[in-house]
């Protein structure tokens, strides 16, 4: 009993953990990184990142923002987004816009996706234009993102499922390997002590006490008790 009392302070103690894993978990943080090119060719801009921003920020959950100041006309400016911060954020990466501020608010910048990678998304934002950026994204529903990103409770579901299968595998087989057949050398011992440890005038709870404190199957002391009376 003691056993399988173990196993289950087990279980529960790793589902604390995950569930504590998935709660507190801190969302990705990744340098900001946007280039400026004139042609194949990336050209010198000042970028900085843009602390505290100017107005009310920009609608949408805030990726990045960063100034920019730059003296090559016809340049054009990319910047990547992390993938794994798309997926915390519950953002699509075609649901990603940049904001200009012009002084008054901000104007929403022509922003379509370059090429999308394992690890980050590329985005084409036209001519680059001295001033200060925003980045941000609109959050998705669960709906939206049920086919790419399973759910905290289906995570969890899966991992307890799984966890209560293989701790039942693993304390069935040394079960197996605690408890002796019928018939076996290891149960004519164990019966040999009970009939003895009766005729030495020992009480049954104490017998009892003995052999499961020795590592006996309290199942297999019962039976040997109720077989010694019964004879």
């Amino acid at each position: 009993m003691e056993h399988k009392g173990n196993v289950w302070v087990i279980i529960f103690f790793l589902i604390i953990a995950f569930v504590l894993l998935n709660t507190f978990s801190l969302p990705a943080s990744t340098p900001l990184s946007v280039d400026i090119k004139r042609g194949d060719n990336l050209v010198d801009a000042d970028i900085t990142e843009a602390h505290p921003l100017p107005g009310e920020a920009p609608p949408g959950k805030l990726y990045r923002s960063f100034t920019l100041a730059t003296d090559y006309e016809g340049a054009t400016m990319t910047f990547d987004i992390s993938k794994e911060w798309l997926r915390q954020e519950r953002v699509h990466e075609q649901a990603i816009t940049l904001h200009r501020w012009d002084g008054e608010g901000w104007a929403a910048v022509n922003t379509t996706i370059k090429v999308s990678y394992t690890t980050e998304t590329v985005y084409d934002a036209g001519e680059a234009m001295t001033g200060t950026y925003a980045i941000t994204g609109e959050q998705g529903t669960a709906d939206d993102l049920r086919s790419d990103l399973p759910s905290v409770q289906a995570q969890l579901g899966i991992l307890i499922l799984v966890i209560i299968v293989l701790l039942f595998i693993a304390y069935h087989r040394s079960g197996e390997r605690r408890q002796p057949k019928q018939g076996t050398p290891d149960l004519q011992r164990l019966q040999a002590y009970i009939n003895q440890s009766l005729l030495a005038g020992h009480g049954d709870n104490d017998i009892r006490e003995r052999l499961i404190s020795a590592g006996w199957d309290e199942k297999l002391v019962d039976q040997g008790l109720r077989r010694a009376r019964f004879f």
